[in-house]
C-alpha cells in the first residue's frame, strides 16, 4: 500500500517547478471558522489569511473570505465567497475585490468500490477548481480571470474518535485568463492535517512556489510554511 500511496503522489506532484531562484522564506497563516445552516448540506464559512516574505521580515498581504458552502452530493462541494485582498509594500497596501467560485469533487477509493477491505479505501483525491474574478482598479486590466486546478492526494495515517492525523500532497496549478498569459503560477506542496474532536481541524505544510509575471517569462520562487486552523461549530 505505501508503494502505491508513494507512486500516486509522485504522478500528482509530476509538474516541474521552472523557478531558478527560490532563497527567499515566507509564511502564510490561515484562521477559518466553518458555521453549519443546514446539518452536512449547506454552511457559512469566513477565513483571515496573513503572509509575510522577506525571510519572514515583511508583512505585504492579508486576506477575508466569506460566502456560503453547499454540499449537493456526498462527494461534492459547491462554494461561491467573496474575497476582500490587500497586498503591497508595507505602508502602501493596495485593495483587491475578488467573487470566487469553487467546485470541489472528492473522492476515497472505498467510494470508487476501490479496495473496500484492504489499506488503500481511505487514500482520498480531491479536485478543487476555483474560478477568481479580480477587480483591481490600480492594475492595467481592471477586471481580469483566473482560473486554478488543485489536485491532492491525502491519507489518515491515524484515526481514532477523537483524533484524525491525514498526510497530504498537493499541486495547484494557476491560468491567468487575461491577455493570453496562461500557466503562470504553481504551488507544489505537503503536509499534515489533524483534526481533533470533530470540530476542530489544525494544518501544517510546506509550500515550493514557483510564478512568472506573463507568458514565457523567467520563473522565479519561494518557500512558504504555512498553518492553518479551522473551527467548525
Amino acid at each position: 500500500m505505501s508503494k502505491i500511496f508513494i507512486c500516486g503522489m509522485a504522478f500528482l506532484l509530476g509538474a516541474p517547478l521552472a523557478a531558478n531562484g527560490a532563497d527567499d522564506w515566507g509564511t502564510w497563516n490561515d484562521y477559518a471558522f466553518r458555521v453549519p445552516i443546514k446539518k452536512e448540506k449547506l454552511y457559512l464559512k469566513c477565513s483571515f489569511q496573513s503572509r509575510f516574505r522577506e525571510d519572514l521580515d515583511e508583512f505585504y498581504y492579508y486576506h477575508f473570505y466569506f460566502g456560503p458552502e453547499y454540499k449537493p452530493l456526498k462527494w461534492l462541494t459547491l462554494s461561491a465567497q467573496y474575497a476582500n485582498v490587500n497586498s503591497g509594500p508595507p505602508g502602501d497596501f493596495r485593495t483587491e475585490h475578488r467573487p470566487m467560485f469553487f467546485v470541489t469533487p472528492s473522492f476515497s477509493m472505498a467510494d470508487l468500490g476501490v479496495d473496500k477491505d484492504g489499506y488503500l479505501g481511505p487514500l482520498t483525491l480531491q479536485l478543487q477548481n476555483q474560478l477568481w474574478w479580480r477587480i483591481r482598479p490600480y492594475a492595467a486590466h481592471t477586471q481580469t480571470w483566473r482560473y486554478s486546478i488543485f489536485p491532492t492526494l491525502s491519507y489518515p495515517v491515524l484515526k481514532t474518535e477523537n483524533l484524525t492525523i491525514s498526510p497530504y500532497a498537493g499541486n495547484d496549478f494557476y491560468y491567468n485568463l487575461t491577455n493570453n498569459i496562461g500557466y503562470n503560477e504553481n504551488r507544489l506542496c505537503g503536509g499534515f492535517r489533524v483534526r481533533l474532536y470533530k470540530k476542530v481541524v489544525v494544518n501544517l505544510f510546506y509550500m515550493r512556489r514557483a510564478f512568472r509575471p506573463g507568458r514565457g517569462g523567467d520563473w522565479d520562487g519561494s518557500h512558504v510554511i504555512g498553518t492553518g486552523l479551522l473551527l467548525e461549530f
